[in-house]
């Protein structure tokens, strides 16, 4: 019976040491280029260069990216804090539900975005949130053990 009770709690510390390290990279990440995203769009807003340069002349779409951006940073915030969370699957989800909106939107704004000249940094955000998505689906599908 103690032989079974170890090797059950050895399994139980490997996903969960597993999902919060995940969990503290994936927030990391996020929140750091989220950051990046807000400095490169303040430029562009500022000087009207960079990737985001022709959004100088329409003020709504910048304040609507900026939300975005900054509240990716929150979520990413929220995540790296939460990882240690007991019950950390939750916050896998979250991670996956933080990527979906970004993801659709540059889908159903595609042909806009290839007007606007921006289609590589369009195919590199994509690639950026189906990447985090798959990752953190399949944590927060990943069975644990003591459940």
């Amino acid at each position: 019976m103690s032989t079974t009770t170890l090797t059950q709690t050895k399994t139980n510390v490997g996903i969960s040491t597993f999902r919060r390290r995940l969990l503290r990279v994936h927030g990391t990440i996020l929140f750091l280029v989220a950051l990046a995203a807000t400095a490169n769009l303040m430029v562009a807003q500022l000087f009207g260069a960079g990737v985001y340069g022709f959004l100088q002349q329409n003020p709504l779409a910048w304040n609507g990216l900026i939300q975005a951006y900054l509240l990716m940073m929150l979520i990413a915030g929220l995540i790296w804090l939460n990882a240690g969370d007991t019950n950390a699957r939750r916050w896998d989800v979250v991670g996956v539900l933080a990527h979906l909106p970004p993801l659709l939107a540059v889908m159903a704004t595609w042909g806009a975005i290839q007007a606007a000249g921006v289609g590589t940094v369009a195919i590199v955000s994509i690639a950026f949130h189906a990447i985090w998505i798959v990752i953190e689906m399949i944590a927060a599908f990943y069975p644990d053990s003591n459940r």
